[in-house]
């Protein structure tokens, strides 16, 4: 699986329609089992997660650098102050 993820890193960057697509066609691969289907599936939707998670953290970093405090963060940003405080020590 972790070949996969590191495809999907490397050399897929999908747009919106090239996703669907993408979709389509695991759909019509025989050879998957139903489950194995759905873990393919979840793949690009995890990578922008990844990437959302990564770019709260990386804007975190910055506020902070620029002397905002975690309350400020969490009234602009509408994240809980614990999840901020764990973002900035990752």
């Amino acid at each position: 699986m972790e070949l996969l993820y590191g495809f999907f890193d490397t050399y897929l960057q999908l747009n919106e329609e090239e996703e669907k697509q993408v979709l389509k066609e695991i759909e019509n691969l025989e050879n998957l089992s139903e489950e194995e289907k759905e873990v393919v599936r979840h793949l690009p939707n995890s990578y922008y997660e990844m990437g959302m998670k990564e770019g709260q953290q990386e804007i975190i970093m910055k506020l902070l650098a620029k002397g905002m405090s975690i309350s400020e963060i969490a009234d602009v940003t509408e994240l809980s102050k614990e999840k901020i405080k764990k973002l900035a020590n990752q």
